[in-house]
This record gives structure tokens, C-alpha cells and sequence, in this order.
């Protein structure tokens, strides 16, 4: 049986939206990496 919490939500800690920019950033720079490979392997 589930039972309700009375304790209050925390808040996210101040890092969380650096977190999240910054994993957005690694994944464009990845995904700009993997093009730029592919397109280098095509033209040779």
C-alpha cells in the first residue's frame, strides 16, 4: 500500500541548470563532431 508524504519537495540545488547547459553543450559538440567525421571520411 502507498502512503502520501508529508514532507515538502526540495528544491533543485543552484548547479542543476549548469548541469543541464552543459550536457546540452556536450551533446551539440558531439553530434557537430560526428558530421564533421563523416563528412571528412566522404570527401576522401
Amino acid at each position: 500500500m502507498i502512503t502520501e508524504s508529508k514532507a515538502p519537495i526540495e528544491i533543485l540545488p543552484r548547479a542543476f541548470p549548469w548541469l543541464v547547459s552543459t550536457d546540452v553543450l556536450a551533446t551539440m559538440a558531439t553530434s557537430v563532431y560526428t558530421m564533421v567525421i563523416l563528412y571528412v571520411i566522404q570527401a576522401h
